[in-house]
């Protein structure tokens, strides 16, 4: 890259890396809020901080397309009001001088966003859904009342006599009647949740446990005895259930066989793989837009209308992606869409800035004034 490249290349990733810090700011503070049970149900602060700080990389491959395209609006603008287009145009710089920049910080955002939602945004997600699971167990334990008992879905009821300061639980009872021909009743003196193994429990001490009904019923006496915390929240004991967001790239391709604890969805997974696929495209169309839009040197007299046209069209463009992601887990026929989308967006902008037109120029507001006026009169 010569001076001007290195100029305009430096101006955009420098104003990229603000707007991606605000907007994750923002997107990080809605998604944290919604986890805030965390905290006011059993007072788990550090989870709650752990599990927001998870959630950014699931949040980055949709946001930093449109940070780099109000980082290049931003600096087109700033550029043609400075009148530093009209300068490069009239030296002899040609269109070029424009693109090669812009679309090398567009490359740099698109590697960024592709590594980040195949290899780290699957691998956060795996924590996040754990250490809700984790969280949610523990929650019902902590939301239990001294001398009450509650049901939890699937048939398991527990009840606990007191909880002393350091949170053990004494005289707790627990009846599971998930099998309705093989009822266990478990009691215990005391209970203390074990956070040390690789897998959650509740370890029960000094108690029994009395399985069978009726005349046919065993009892066993324990000191100690395990029991797995994400049976009561439903899940599976051998660990979390994880989805397509959760699964790793070679997984959705196909190149490993889906096996537990991952669920066995092929549209689901279909559908996300082609996602993953083309999230980082948007990097590229979103430059494209801007280029367009912007990229033509303009007098100071008929600026445009700013950089908001090309950010609604923008927001109206991955509003289209995103409909037909969704429609596409039930409708296999829509997956080309998903690619045509942005790549055909991306051709037609680069075909307008390269033949040397404007996407909005006829649209500034001396001419909508001039137009009211003329109406007007």
């Amino acid at each position: 890259m010569n001076i001007l490249n290195r100029y305009i290349a430096v101006r955009i990733a420098k104003t990229v890396l603000i707007t991606l810090a605000l907007s994750l700011g923002v997107v990080w503070m809605t998604e944290a809020i919604g986890r805030l049970e965390l905290v006011t149900d059993n007072g788990s602060g550090l989870v709650f901080v752990k599990v927001a700080s998870l959630l950014l990389p699931g949040i980055v491959p949709d946001t930093l397309p449109f940070a780099l395209a109000i980082a290049v609006a931003l600096t087109l603008h700033g550029m043609n009001r400075d009148s530093e287009l009209a300068v490069i145009a009239n030296s002899g710089g040609g269109r070029r001088q424009l693109l090669r920049p812009v679309f090398i910080v567009a490359l740099i955002c698109a590697a960024a966003a592709a590594y980040i939602q195949n290899v780290v945004s699957p691998a956060s997600w795996r924590e996040v859904r754990t250490l809700i699971a984790e969280s949610s167990a523990e929650l019902i334990l902590f939301a239990l009342q001294e001398n009450s008992s509650r049901t939890l879905p699937g048939g398991i009821t527990i009840q606990i006599g007191a909880r002393d300061t350091e949170g053990q639980l004494t005289s707790i009872l627990i009846a599971d009647k998930r099998n309705p021909n093989d009822p266990t009743v478990i009691y215990a003196d005391k209970a203390v949740v074990d956070k040390q193994r690789a897998e959650p429990i509740l370890s029960l001490r000094d108690g029994q446990i009395h399985r069978g009904k009726g005349q046919d019923v065993s009892i066993i006496n324990f000191d100690r005895y395990g029991i797995s915390l994400y049976d009561f929240t439903g899940t599976d004991s051998k660990g979390v259930s994880f989805g397509n967001k959760e699964a790793p790239f070679s997984i959705l391709a196909g190149l490993e066989p889906v096996q537990p604890p991952y669920r066995d969805t092929p549209d689901s997974y279909r559908k996300e793989m082609h996602v993953r696929l083309t999230s980082w495209i948007y990097c590229f169309t979103f430059a494209a837009l801007t280029l367009a839009a912007l990229g033509q040197p303009r007098t100071n007299r008929s600026q445009g209308m700013g950089i908001v046209p090309p950010l609604l069209v923008a927001l109206v463009i991955r509003w289209l992606g995103f409909t037909v992601e969704d429609a596409a887990a039930g409708a296999p026929e829509l997956i080309p869409f998903i690619y045509l989308i942005p790549i055909a967006s991306m051709l037609v902008f680069l075909w307008i800035f390269m033949s040397g037109r404007a996407l909005f120029g006829g649209l500034s507001m001396s001419r909508l004034t001039f137009r009211r006026k003329a109406l007007a009169a």
